[in-house]
């Protein structure tokens, strides 16, 4: 293979610079006025600073060497350079300074960096980074390990960090910050002091009841946790009320409180760990998984359960993966909202509280349909909220690009769809690809499950030629919708198989018997805006393949920046506030160093061509950058930079389209054009390396 899509994380931005230098000096402007300009770089020396140390510079090169100790009494952590060939009493001297606000900072608190000058132009934009043993961006939930920021008018620069309390025993860690007055971070200014990080996080232990001591990964999104997390086991199982003799809920519960940032969205967090506590002592065999909340007794009466197993309607709930590929069970993705599903304070106050667990029950769950609607039951148990999955694939394709969806439903609502119900619980699966004029996707997967509690329905829907985003935004009613939106009838069903159609798409829907996997997890968002969610795999060695292909005369390149939330915020380098797609400034921020996802390499390929490549990058060094992925696309020949969120493109129109797991594809002509989305498609399949 001529080219390689995915370099080294010694080398992670060559290729892409040298496949895409149009793309580079087109998008130098916007990242010039950003506070992060330069690429990742993190070095892992230990990088020590001394004490209010002194250095005259000549910005040469990025030498420590020319730094000489000047001791003296304080205990300031700062650190001083002065930049000019004049003795020290030149008043024209320049001179800057790094002083911490701490020389030792706990896990879950906050520090800053003061960067003071002397005869700096107000405006002067300097580089920094942070550096020391083993620290990473996923060490602090607030701040970035590399940027640039300007000189105030009152010559200083002030930089806030917060250290992530990770739940992991690492020891005492420490780092420095180093300040650069180019931006290739060659011509070396100053240094910090070092700064200890106190590792205040135990890690979570849990030790089952055969005596054997399990060290358990757990982490949180859109929140923080608050005080300890605990796997408690008591004496009685929590009482379920359900028919099914066979319903076993666990003793062990999850038990934390997590209090909400402003990343969360519509009040939700998210929480995903290993399932092992929560199934010590109960046997899978071939039972469906359930989880329960419960409220905890004081009298040691048995605590009553509530279904917490995911919930399409709330879009909240406990989803269940096989994350190492061993068939397996092994993970649990657990979204909970502020005072509703999953919150037992009850309460709308920022803070999520949860005892939960796991539980099993042997069911025969089968496909029951009138002409709209799919319900999956055990007809002889519809009580038990087990977990049920569905898969769904398009068996004929239609010759626009259109998007498919589905309303969940209670087993006691009738099946009449309004524009209210459409608009609170629709989501899309997925789009089609057209039937003519596309490349070679034989190495693709177009498919996606839907997780469904035991007796619920589902209805499917088709939007022809437009986004469902697009008809509720422009129309208040579903009448209004005309041919751009019909439901699709169900036949051919029987137990486990059904298809579904009204139009040109056909839908093939499977009652699966498997358990999602690693893909399923990171594509669980990837809906109306394509996007990949790393969140809860920090730390992880993944490996997978890459397929890329293209349907296009303009050549494309696809690469990745680190989002906030689906929504598709990110950070700004310069306030580390957040912004929206639409909002002033995006394309900019987007676009950082900052916030730039490179160990991907390049995504690009040539006309007509299909590429398979093998990915290895993801050590735990570089792949700890990754949380929650978007795409954006450089176009070559236009020089025009499109992204996954409609309201960040110049146009205001979308140009990338999800097709199944980990598939998405490219629009690449401003406008729109033909709106085929086939232009440049990329197809991800990860694992876990063991």
């Amino acid at each position: 293979m001529s080219n390689s899509y995915f370099p080294s994380a010694a080398s992670n931005t060559s290729e892409f610079n040298t496949e895409n230098n149009a793309q580079n000096n087109a998008q130098n402007n916007a990242q010039n006025n950003a506070e992060n300009s330069s690429n990742i770089n993190v070095d892992s020396g230990s990088g020590s600073g001394a004490a209010n140390s002194s250095s005259t510079s000549n910005e040469s090169s990025d030498t420590d060497s020319s730094s000489t100790s000047n001791e003296s009494s304080g205990n300031d952590s700062s650190s001083t350079s002065e930049e000019n060939s004049g003795a020290d009493s030149d008043s024209s001297q320049v001179i800057y300074e790094i002083i911490a606000s701490d020389n030792l900072v706990a896990e879950g608190s906050q520090f800053s960096f003061l960067i003071k000058t002397k005869n700096v132009e107000t405006g002067t934009r300097l580089y920094w980074e942070i550096v020391g043993n083993n620290i990473y961006q996923t060490d602090f939930t607030n701040g970035y390990l590399q940027g640039s920021s300007l000189v105030g008018n009152n010559g200083e620069v002030n930089l806030n960090y917060s250290i992530a309390k990770d739940l992991t025993e690492e020891g005492q860690e420490s780092l420095i910050m180093k300040i650069y007055t180019d931006e290739e971070f060659q011509l070396h200014a100053t240094s910090s002091t070092e700064v200890y990080i106190e590792d205040t996080s135990t890690e979570i232990q849990y030790q089952t009841i055969d005596g054997n001591l399990l060290s358990v990964d757990l982490c949180s999104k859109y929140g923080d946790i608050v005080g300890d997390v605990d796997f408690t086991r008591t004496t009685q199982s929590p009482f379920f009320d359900s028919t099914n003799d066979t319903l076993d809920i666990n003793k062990t519960s999850l038990n934390c409180i997590i209090k909400l940032d402003n990343t969360a969205i519509d009040d939700r967090v998210k929480i995903t760990t290993d399932i092992a506590p929560l199934i010590d002592g109960i046997t899978l065999g071939d039972n469906y998984l359930a989880y329960f909340s419960f409220s905890e007794t004081t009298d040691n009466s048995i605590p009553i359960a509530t279904s917490l197993t995911y919930d399409p309607i709330q879009k909240a709930g406990a989803r269940f993966y096989d994350i190492d590929g061993d068939g397996e069970v092994d993970t649990i993705d657990l979204k909970l909202i502020d005072g509703g599903y999953g919150d037992k304070d009850g309460i709308v106050n920022g803070v999520v509280v949860d005892p939960s667990t796991a539980g099993i029950v042997s069911l025969t769950p089968i496909f029951t349909t009138s002409s709209t609607a799919l319900q999956v039951i055990d007809i002889n148990d519809s009580s038990s909220p087990a977990s049920l999955l569905v898969n769904a694939s398009i068996s004929k394709r239609a010759t626009s690009v259109n998007q498919i969806g589905y309303i969940p439903l209670y087993d006691y609502e009738d099946e009449s769809i309004s524009y209210e119900l459409i608009k609170e619980r629709g989501s899309i699966l997925f789009s089609n690809l057209e039937t003519f004029n596309i490349p070679d996707v034989s190495d693709f997967s177009f498919d996606k499950n839907i997780d469904i509690i035991n007796g619920q329905k589902l209805v499917f829907f088709e939007v022809v030629d437009t986004t469902l985003d697009s008809l509720l935004t422009e129309f208040s009613d579903i009448g209004s919708f005309g041919s751009n939106f019909h439901i699709l009838n169900l036949t051919k069903v029987d137990n486990s198989t059904a298809l579904a159609d009204n139009g040109e798409n056909s839908l093939r829907l499977t009652l699966a018997d498997d358990i999602s996997t690693l893909d399923d997890l990171i594509s669980n968002e990837l809906g109306k805006n394509p996007i990949l969610d790393f969140t809860g795999l920090s730390g992880r060695e993944i490996e997978g393949t890459v397929s890329i292909a293209r349907e296009a005369n303009y050549t494309s390149t696809i690469g990745f920046y680190n989002i906030q939330n689906p929504n598709g915020a990110v950070r700004d380098p310069l306030t580390n506030s957040l912004i929206l797609p639409g909002m002033d400034g995006y394309q900019e921020a987007a676009l950082d160093s900052g916030n730039l996802f490179t160990h991907f390499g390049a995504l690009s390929t040539s006309m007509n061509g299909t590429i398979e490549d093998r990915i290895n990058v993801f050590s735990e060094a570089n792949f700890s950058e990754a949380g929650m992925l978007a795409p954006y696309a450089f176009v070559k020949d236009t020089e025009e930079t499109f992204f996954s969120f409609k309201a960040a493109n110049a146009d205001g129109v979308n140009h990338f389209r999800g097709f199944g797991n980990g598939v998405m594809g490219l629009e690449d002509t401003l406008g729109g054009f033909d709106n085929d989305f086939d232009d440049l498609i990329i197809g991800f399949d990860f694992q876990l390396i063991n």
